[in-house]
């Protein structure tokens, strides 16, 4: 059979790069040579050295790992590239050196005249993103190459072929002979191919499952794929996409109780198309409500108040946030700010806020009761704070002061609970303990029982302190003396107004104490470590029914340890209800816990 004429357009330009180094130095293949393969792609063969296994690179980058002394590469037409071969050294690392050598294949590819292109085009069938064309068969043709967009897909000696087509895009396939030699005929008509794009179905059954005041379960129903495979599901709170996930359900939390949401669930498929959203609306439930009577202090420079808060908060009917502070430097100035998320949660299950407002410097304390310019800014402050808050009332801490302060502070509780009142707001006011008044009292003396117990809604005597950080060690509360500071407060008019308050840490005295030697305070936690830590021996005292050991620290130093868990707690809260008195705790966080269970 008389041979067809070929008219080439395939040229290779081949140049062996120099061998720099000799081969038992560096042994590099040889007799490096490209021959052609096709429109796209070239065959790289050489002879020596006998084994490999051979790295191939096009350009930088590896083709691929042979044991054999030949590999094709796919080629861009048009383009220059450099191919390499070099020996893999032991262990699979990289070859110390290449060969190299430039190839170039020329637009177009061999084109065989005598090929008549293929003929009637059509679409078989589109499934899974594949569509299968076909064709008429075509004499002499050996096989068929499948273009996309210009690009050779595929080949195959079948009159049909599965092209991969993008969904909602349009893609020209064309088909072309080849010969027995290789050789390419002309490209049929272009067929045009186009998926519509289908988006998948929205999830369905959206359902919520153990839903709290803070968290809930979202579940949901797979729902049909559209046009490509579904990835995952988007989920979102209110509009705001939380996560995609690949199963079908979510646990949500950092809900808000008593709050209304709206979640919805979208399939996205792998091609990024989203469904319609699955769309589910309720309310979380209101939390339950706090049923406790304590009065207790809230340290807000420490999140472990507030966790212990959240965690005994129906045990406590009134919370004193530490929030506020006067300006030593400028009295009438109020510093501090509100923390939502304690006030929040606090009045979400009906717990009173009344935060402190602290001054224990003297110079500035005595301004604020004593000046009227101050006296009248820090009233107007402290009313504008809880109208702003929702705040029920101020809690005063001012404790500082001295016998010649008395009339001052008095005048100005009954002016700032007067302000109070007025807006439906109360007043609480912490004051020192004492078992009778007497004149002169460093402490006590400052505090007229009688006539703060006239203006303020709630008067907290915070007994406790007789050891004390630069005192010698001893117990903090002794229980004679704590009934007596009960008995007292009955004889005081409007004695029902009247809170106990109570410590709920203790103090480590090392060297036996005193002003060189002060004491650090330990919450609970914080003393259980230290025992752990030292193997000591707590002993409980009779008196005050509080713990106490002593131990000896790395440096030598011997230390001593007072302190109040659930018993000694417990027992001074007996001391206050068997007087008809309410009770208070400073404070939260550092109490042994075991003490709830016995309030």
């Amino acid at each position: 059979m008389k041979r067809v004429a070929l008219v080439l357009a395939l040229a290779l330009t081949a140049l062996a790069a120099p061998q720099a180094h000799a081969a038992t130095a560096c042994p590099k293949p040889t007799g490096l040579k490209v021959v052609k393969a096709g429109p796209a792609k070239v065959v790289l063969r050489w002879r020596k050295p006998r084994r490999g296994p051979f790295r191939v690179l096009r350009g930088k980058r590896v083709v691929g790992q042979t044991p054999r002394h030949s590999m094709t590469v796919n080629l861009r037409p048009g383009r220059k590239v450099k191919l390499a071969v070099g020996v893999v050294r032991a262990h699979g690392r990289s070859p110390k050196c290449y060969t190299r050598i430039t190839a170039k294949i020329k637009p177009g590819g061999p084109v065989a005249t005598g090929l008549l292109a293929p003929e009637h085009l059509s679409i078989a069938k589109v499934a899974d993103g594949v569509a299968t064309i076909s064709w008429d068969a075509v004499a002499h043709a050996r096989r068929y190459r499948i273009y996309r967009d210009g690009a050779t897909v595929g080949e195959t000696a079948a009159t049909h072929y599965g092209v991969r087509v993008t969904a909602g895009r349009s893609a020209s396939v064309t088909v072309a002979s080849v010969g027995a030699g290789g050789a390419v005929g002309r490209q049929s008509a272009p067929l045009v191919v186009r998926t519509d794009l289908k988006p998948p179905a929205a999830p369905t059954g959206l359902r919520a499952d153990g839903v709290t005041a803070f968290a809930l379960t979202l579940s949901w129903d797979r729902g049909a794929a559209g046009s490509a495979p579904i990835r995952g599901f988007r989920v979102a709170r209110n509009g705001t996409v939380l996560r995609q996930v690949n199963q079908t359900s979510l646990r949500l939390t950092g809900l808000l109780p008593s709050t209304h949401y709206v979640l919805t669930v979208t399939a996205v498929d792998t091609q990024g198309v989203p469904s319609a959203p699955a769309t589910l609306e309720l309310d979380t439930p209101a939390p339950d409500p706090s049923t406790g009577s304590i009065h207790a202090f809230l340290l807000a420079s420490t999140s472990a108040s507030f966790a212990d808060f959240r965690d005994h908060y129906q045990r406590i009917g009134t919370l004193y946030p530490t929030y506020f502070d006067c300006d030593k430097t400028t009295p009438s100035r109020i510093l501090g700010k509100d923390d939502p998320q304690v006030t929040s949660f606090a009045h979400a299950r009906n717990v009173a806020v009344m935060p402190r407002y602290n001054c224990q410097n003297l110079n500035a304390l005595r301004a604020v009761i004593a000046d009227p310019r101050t006296s009248q800014a820090v009233i107007s402050g402290l009313v504008g704070l809880v109208q702003t808050n929702g705040y029920e009332g101020i809690n005063l801490d001012i404790e500082a002061g001295t016998p010649s302060d008395r009339a001052a502070l008095s005048s100005f509780t009954a002016a700032l609970a007067n302000a109070l009142h007025a807006i439906g707001a109360r007043l609480s006011i912490d004051v020192s303990p004492k078992i009778k008044d007497v004149p002169n009292h460093p402490r006590s003396t400052f505090f007229d029982y009688a006539a703060l117990a006239r203006s303020a809604d709630t008067v907290i005597v915070m007994a406790w302190g007789q050891h004390w950080t630069t005192s010698a060690p001893g117990p903090l509360v002794d229980l004679t003396w704590l009934s007596q500071v009960a008995a007292y407060v009955r004889t005081v008019p409007n004695a029902e107004r009247f809170v106990i308050s109570t410590a709920s840490y203790g103090f480590d005295w090392p060297a036996g104490g005193g002003p060189s030697h002060p004491a650090t305070a330990r919450g609970s936690d914080e003393l259980l470590q230290l025992l752990a830590a030292t193997g000591a021996q707590p002993v409980r005292d009779p008196a005050s029914q509080e713990m106490h050991f002593t131990y000896t620290d790395a440096s030598g130093t011997g230390h001593e340890v007072w302190y109040r868990d659930a018993v000694s707690i417990t027992a001074g809260f007996n001391v206050a209800h068997g007087q008809g008195l309410g009770f208070a705790l400073w404070r939260l966080g550092q109490e042994d816990d075991a003490m709830w269970n016995s309030l």
